[in-house]
């Protein structure tokens, strides 16, 4: 059974701003990067643990999935068949405290 993904409010406001900061060079491109992102995290729908954890310092229950130049931080809801996408952040951004690399 396939899982309901749901973006943060957080998460959603910083893929405006990668949008926003791509466009101003490229629309074209930030359009692209986007839509890769969106379907590629929509892919946990199916396969919810192709992310790899976070790290068990933060919190046990978020995992990471790497779409390019971009993270994004989920944790696995198993009882409500959701994925919570918590936050999207550049790879050249600093990690979070504890993350693995």
């Amino acid at each position: 059974m396939s899982y309901q993904v749901v973006w943060s409010e957080s998460a959603l406001e910083r893929i405006t701003e990668f949008l926003d900061f791509i466009a101003e060079e490229n629309p074209a491109s930030a359009r692209r990067v986007i839509q890769d992102l969106f379907a590629r995290v929509q892919v946990l729908a199916d396969h919810p643990r192709l992310g790899r954890l976070l790290s068990a310092d933060v919190d046990a229950d978020l995992r990471r999935l790497v779409v390019g130049d971009y993270i994004a931080v989920y944790r696995i809801q198993e009882s409500r068949k959701i994925i919570s996408i918590v936050a999207v952040r550049h790879s050249r951004q600093r990690s979070l405290p504890g993350e693995d690399r």
